[in-house]
């Protein structure tokens, strides 16, 4: 009796002890699990801060798996974004429950938005007189409204960046809003030598000098620029200036809003031989502002600005585009011209 008493005890503390003392072993296919989950979690949103330590609690507090699933988690962030995942969104451009917005959606958004703009705008082309100035506004809504635009960047200071690629030379694209109404912009505009006298210099860098050179029916300008650098700001050393000539149309359209288009037709044809002396001659692609006023806002206009222009000489194309992005700065300094009416007076 007493020997099955004994054995009794032992069987019992075989069963209250023995799991206690077996040793824990980390579940490697619930960890597994638990990792293709946060994949995709990562399509969705970024992870949470305090992730990666939440991620060692569940691996049985061993830091030697969490170090080694670290690039897994890395390639799987890397594999989201590739796949679409979402990014935040720019207070700028979120809309009324909007939380994040892809790459393709802000795309889409924009195109649907230019497309709707481009056809009112030129619903009412036949109201142009001046043929060369109706083409021009065209040609300017066209590139406006092309399909092919793609979303670079929103800045630190509210300007969008796009670029338009597909032809050898890129076109540019800056968008801001800026605090003054479209008859103002038109106003300032309107007066070609004070627009080389007092918003040339402020608004573009690279500016170094300008004339009027003919107002018959439009404005025949001809100016010289740097080139910009490559890297950080000023101008790349070591290049000749380029000279740009193009004929400029101040256009106040049927809904209000107005268009400043330029860009170089025959004229280099016509005025063969360099106007500043050192400079190479380039040609200005479709380019220009164009000023919506803002629902509601009647003081307050958003302005796309699109660059295109080809340099010339030695330099090959895609040194061109890599640094075309910087002409974006130029609308921002618009805006920045407006805030503190410097342009007046």
């Amino acid at each position: 009796m007493a020997q099955r008493h004994a054995e009794q005890r032992r069987v019992r503390g075989t069963k209250e002890g023995g799991t206690a003392a077996a040793p824990l072993r980390p579940l490697k296919h619930k960890a597994t699990a638990e990792h293709s989950s946060d994949a995709v979690r990562l399509r969705d949103q970024i992870a949470p801060a305090g992730a990666a330590e939440h991620s060692d609690k569940q691996q049985g507090n061993f830091p030697g798996v969490a170090l080694l699933l670290a690039p897994l988690h890395m390639l799987q962030f890397g594999a989201a974004l590739l796949l679409g995942g979402r990014q935040p969104t720019p207070d700028a451009l979120k809309q009324p429950g909007d939380v994040t917005l892809t790459r393709r959606e802000r795309e889409q958004r924009f195109l649907a938005e230019r497309r709707r703009y481009a056809a009112e705008e030129t619903r009412a082309l036949f109201l142009i007189r001046n043929d060369l100035e109706r083409q021009r506004t065209a040609e300017f809504f066209n590139t406006f409204r092309s399909e092919r635009w793609q979303f670079e960047e929103e800045r630190s200071d509210g300007t969008e960046v796009w670029r338009l690629p597909g032809a050898r030379i890129h076109t540019i694209m800056g968008v801001h809003t800026v605090n003054t109404s479209p008859k103002t912009a038109l106003d300032m505009f309107a007066n070609p030598k004070a627009v080389f006298r007092k918003i040339f210099p402020k608004v573009d860098t690279m500016f170094i000098t300008g004339q009027v050179m003919d107002t018959k029916g439009s404005t025949l300008c001809a100016a010289t620029f740097k080139l910009p650098n490559l890297v950080g700001n000023g101008s790349a050393p070591g290049f000749p200036p380029r000279e740009f000539i193009w004929r400029q149309f101040v256009t106040r359209l049927a809904t209000g809003n107005v268009l400043v288009t330029a860009s170089t037709g025959n004229e280099n044809k016509v005025h063969k031989q360099v106007i500043h002396p050192g400079s190479v001659r380039g040609t200005l692609l479709t380019s220009g502002y164009y000023g919506r006023k803002l629902p509601g806002s009647p003081s307050r206009t958003r302005v796309f600005y699109i660059a295109s222009a080809d340099p010339a000489g030695v330099i090959p194309a895609w040194l061109v585009n890599f640094a075309a992005g910087k002409q974006a700065g130029n609308v921002t300094r618009l805006a920045q011209l407006f805030q503190t009416g410097t342009f007046q007076g």
